[in-house]
């Protein structure tokens, strides 16, 4: 009597969509790290360079629907200008099964996925103050040099924290410097203080 196959687990879907090239890279740098096809966790990324919140939302909202878990990556500092707009809103309440209330339709960025109470997709990931470097430079063990986000500072901000994260990486490719520094039980400590980077890997690995 022949075996019976074992049958074979079918692949767990994430589907990132990514701001800019920073973002990419760091989510290539978690799925390395945390092994994901080895957690048999398929990550597909698009990165969408350019857009703002509410078009990379909209965009996540359109293309997620058929993977397992999705999520939207992008900065603090598309408030209050290019926020996400009324109609994704609506329709981002309605993935997530909760009331479009004036509240939810006038929330800032940063505080918008905690009305997603059971994590339903897409989850959205908001770098923050300001933007990606700053959570990259407390990833990495850094201080920020401010405290939080000022919409009238915005630029003079942006290029403050892109100048300290280049002088913390030096000559270095971005990449060797994550595998050099960030080691799992360094980062799986630093996720305990900065939010958003646990809730990105919480997403990946779906311990959520």
């Amino acid at each position: 009597m022949s075996k019976k196959r074992k049958k074979r687990k079918e692949k767990i879907t994430v589907y990132a969509c990514a701001e800019g090239d920073r973002e990419v890279l760091f989510l290539q740098f978690l799925e390395e790290l945390y092994d994901l096809d080895k957690q048999n966790i398929n990550l597909k990324i698009k990165p969408l360079s350019g857009g703002d919140a509410n078009y990379i939302v909209d965009f996540t909202l359109r293309n997620g629907n058929n993977y397992d878990r999705s999520f939207a990556w992008f900065d603090e500092d598309f408030d209050p200008e290019n926020s996400i707009q009324k109609d994704t809103r609506i329709a981002l309440a309605s993935h997530w099964r909760i009331d479009a209330d004036s509240q939810f339709l006038q929330e800032s960025l940063k505080n918008l996925q905690n009305f997603n109470t059971h994590d339903r997709k897409p989850i959205l990931i908001v770098s923050q103050p300001v933007c990606v470097e700053a959570l990259i430079i407390q990833t990495l063990g850094h201080s920020v040099p401010l405290s939080e986000y000022d919409p009238k500072k915005r630029k003079q901000q942006i290029k403050t924290l892109k100048n300290t994260l280049a002088g913390i990486l030096g000559k270095k490719d971005e990449h060797d410097y994550y595998r050099e520094k960030l080691t799992l039980d360094f980062i799986e400590k630093k996720r305990e203080s900065i939010k958003a980077l646990d809730l990105l890997i919480k997403t990946l690995t779906g311990k959520i």
